[in-house]
């Protein structure tokens, strides 16, 4: 158990955008329209007017009958009616999302959306029905958009109440947000192509148990397999544990319940039936923290108070789980850190003269040109002990 919170509620970092106006119906072959707020998350609701004025009213059951036989609810028909009158003066009918429109047909009200994009496609009369043609005639009524990883606040970090809670006094979030994910880069589909091919959606392999927990939430920023073994080591045939890494803010990432249960059912349905489900087993990390004692000497020693924060920062980005290791992309399990690797990064700070003395720290204790990590563990900061002195010249 990781706590009790009294007045508590789960919350998304979401904004949420109410009929906008997206454009008209041109008649054209795959019609595209943009969204004004990318990216835009799963769920929106796009509407088409497609009947006005008088002949709205005559001719809406027809059309009503025949969406109907197509698929549709009546929720998926809105209308409005002139106030005094009564008759209907327009009709609007909400559009389905499908991930392409390899197989739609010609009356199938469907379109797609390049989520990262914001763009909205439309089908070419074959495959997709057009929309209709009109002036202004196509919204969004309603949609959502997001930040991504900017939402993974660390914990105590929310603080202001925005909106009508005329009851709260204060609010405060006590653990870290999660899932928040930026959009996949080409370079990143380069890499899951062939994985997405090799695996098939069937977890038969250590890489494969991997690249599915990958593919089961954006909010997974690495994931390591330990076939045959629990969590903490031991030898369990039958049993596969998956350690996952969230993307986070947070010094130390850990991953929720919620996440770990997610990503364990994803597994569990992709899994051969000789693993069963309870022996899919979903774990934090086990960081192993390495620390730094190091001696500098700033070029300036009227600035040697900020050049010791700068370093101090540079090695905490440096020795950063997800952000951190040599290229700036993380620290893959069981990587080892150098010596010559944390001078390189220190050098290279603005303000720094050269590094006087500089060792590696397990524990408290130094340890020498490298730390080895083992295979199932991850790199984590530790103690940064960061000194300056003068140059000697």
């Amino acid at each position: 158990m990781a706590g009790i919170y009294l007045n508590a509620a789960w919350v998304s970092q979401v904004q949420t955008i109410n009929d906008e106006l997206l454009g008209s119906g041109t008649g054209q072959p795959n019609q595209s329209l943009f969204f004004a707020q990318t990216p835009v998350l799963p769920g929106e609701q796009i509407e088409i007017r497609e009947l006005e004025g008088a002949r709205a009213h005559v001719e809406f059951p027809l059309l009503k009958e025949r969406a109907l036989k197509q698929g549709l609810n009546e929720n998926d028909l809105r209308t409005a009616a002139d106030r005094n009158t009564g008759r209907i003066t327009e009709v609007w009918v909400r559009w389905q999302a499908r991930p392409h429109l390899y197989f739609s047909g010609p009356e199938d009200r469907h379109y797609v959306v390049e989520r990262a994009r914001g763009r909205l496609i439309f089908g070419d009369g074959k495959n997709g029905q057009l929309p209709t043609v009109g002036a202004n005639n196509i919204r969004a009524r309603f949609y959502q958009t997001s930040n991504g990883l900017v939402g993974n606040v660390p914990a105590g970090k929310i603080k202001q109440v925005l909106g009508a809670l005329t009851l709260a006094q204060s609010v405060n979030n006590p653990r870290a947000a999660e899932g928040g994910a930026e959009a996949e880069l080409p370079q990143s589909i380069r890499v899951r192509g062939p994985q997405i091919l090799r695996h098939q959606e069937r977890a038969l392999s250590v890489r494969d148990y991997e690249a599915l927990a990958l593919a089961a939430s954006p909010a997974v920023a690495v994931a390591r397999a330990l076939p045959a073994r629990t969590h903490d080591g031991r030898p369990a045939p039958g049993w596969v544990t998956l350690i996952i890494v969230p993307h986070s803010q947070e010094a130390r990432p850990q991953p929720s319940f919620e996440l770990r249960r997610q990503v364990r059912d994803y597994l569990a349905a992709r899994a051969p039936a000789t693993v069963q489900a309870a022996r899919i087993e979903i774990a934090g990390p086990n960081y192993l923290p390495v620390g730094v004692a190091a001696i500098v000497a700033p070029r300036d020693a009227s600035e040697a108070g900020l050049v010791q924060q700068r370093v101090r920062a540079a090695m905490e980005t440096f020795l950063h789980p997800l952000t951190g290791g040599p290229r700036g992309r993380g620290w893959p399990f069981g990587r080892n850190v150098y010596l010559s690797d944390v001078a390189a990064i220190i050098e290279a700070v603005q303000g720094v003269d050269y590094v006087k003395e500089l060792e590696l720290l397990s524990g408290d204790a130094p340890v020498g040109e490298e730390v080895v990590v083992p295979q199932d563990r991850i790199v984590v900061s530790g103690p940064l002990k960061i000194e300056m002195h003068a140059a000697e010249r």
